[in-house]
């Protein structure tokens, strides 16, 4: 019979596995945002053709609409492989695109929104290696611990950037690191929410990061019952 002991060790250890799962993906998702968003800054022809042309403008608005039906498909086929396989791959293909995309926006937002990106990506990069590091070590879980660590490294990132290479207007810039403090924020309450609900899947608690608004705080029956 494992003990009391044993048994929380093994918990923590699920749940930092858990976080680990799921800000590996949100790390991948942002880091190819980044690539493509880094592309659309540096090639002005990129911005002139999603905004200002039929085709352009045709793939940014479906690639965010692809993106929604897929990741929303995907949290009911989660556990059918290799359906799931294929589906997270279109899905992570179409988040990136249509993040990337967005940084086509002029008079400086397209830049903002890059800034943003490269402020989740640091933060999920980070948290991923923090994630299972504890896990590994069998830590005790902490969600607020998380949420600080992400705080502390939004700062240590915006600071520097807006001293030695602004990407916007201090005003702008500001807006988009909040974005940014919200994402984490996000990432930890769909964390929380399948924690509570001893909901250890990482594809589908990945999914809820990106749907947490949309799924009107689901319950255990509703999570579990998606197949």
């Amino acid at each position: 019979m494992p003990t009391d002991n044993e048994f929380d060790d093994n918990e923590n250890e699920d749940k930092w596995f858990l976080m680990f799962c799921v800000y590996a993906i949100i790390s991948l998702q942002f880091l190819l945002a980044v690539a493509v968003g880094s592309v659309v800054v540096s090639v002005s022809r990129i911005p002139h053709f999603v905004l200002h042309t039929a085709p352009g403008l045709s793939i940014y608005i479906i690639s965010i609409v692809l993106c929604l039906i897929i990741q929303c498909v995907l949290l009911d086929l989660r556990n059918r492989w290799p359906c799931n396989c294929v589906l997270f791959i279109l899905w992570t293909i179409l988040f990136a695109s249509a993040v990337g995309l967005s940084c086509s926006y002029s008079k400086g937002r397209g830049k903002t929104v890059l800034e943003t990106i490269i402020l989740i990506s640091v933060v999920a990069v980070v948290l991923t290696l923090h994630s299972l590091y504890s896990a590994l070590r069998k830590r005790d879980f902490s969600l607020c611990e998380l949420f600080l660590i992400g705080i502390f490294l939004v700062a240590c990132v915006y600071i520097p950037i807006q001293v030695f290479h602004p990407f916007a207007k201090l005003s702008t810039s500001i807006f988009g690191c909040l974005v940014a403090l919200a994402v984490a924020g996000r990432i930890l309450l769909a964390g929380n929410l399948c924690i509570n609900h001893k909901f250890y899947d990482p594809i589908g608690a990945a999914v809820i990061v990106h749907l947490i608004f949309l799924l009107n705080n689901p319950g255990r029956r509703e999570l579990i019952g998606r197949r």
